[in-house]
């Protein structure tokens, strides 16, 4: 290998390192401020051990629906322990459960429930860089697609 070319994999090291810290930060920044959607919710509703009936009959009662009845079932009853989780995941098995009982988990750091849920993914999808680091390293060897599989995983809008 000439010096040039080692230059250029010293420069796409960095660039590649300080993606990846770019993009962990950007994973972390405002994560209340953005709008919680669908999956979002239902996911919180199962996080806090409440099953899908009881917000159907709770929502479509013929009652005037208040943001407090809402809210209610985004946020931790503690009535309701990790076995509630439990069996509201296994009705509804649309993530993995060790994602909901982290989340739980998350939510006993944190009175607002957007900051467990959405910290708990943020978390979790760090280790997708170094993951595909390691899968490009095994596939193509020490060359640039692993830098450059990693540099791509860290800012990629999807994973974002």
């Amino acid at each position: 290998m000439d010096v040039s070319a080692g230059r250029a994999s010293r420069w796409l090291v960095g660039l590649a390192l300080l993606l990846l810290l770019v993009g962990a930060g950007l994973r972390f920044h405002e994560l209340t401020r953005m709008v919680v959607w669908h999956d979002e919710v239902f996911t919180g509703v199962r996080v806090f051990g409440f099953h899908h009936e009881e917000l159907l009959r709770s929502l479509f009662s013929g009652r005037p629906l208040t943001p407090d009845a809402l809210l209610a079932f985004q946020r931790p009853d503690p009535g309701r322990g990790w076995n509630a989780t439990l069996g509201a995941i296994a009705e509804h098995p649309e993530h993995g459960p060790l994602y909901y009982l982290l989340a739980r988990f998350g939510s006993h750091f944190t009175d607002d429930s957007r900051i467990a849920l959405r910290g708990t993914s943020a978390l979790l999808s760090l280790l997708l860089p170094p993951a595909l680091f390691w899968l490009a390293r095994e596939l193509f060897g020490r060359g640039r697609a692993p830098w450059i599989a990693l540099a791509l995983a860290a800012v990629s809008p999807l994973h974002l």
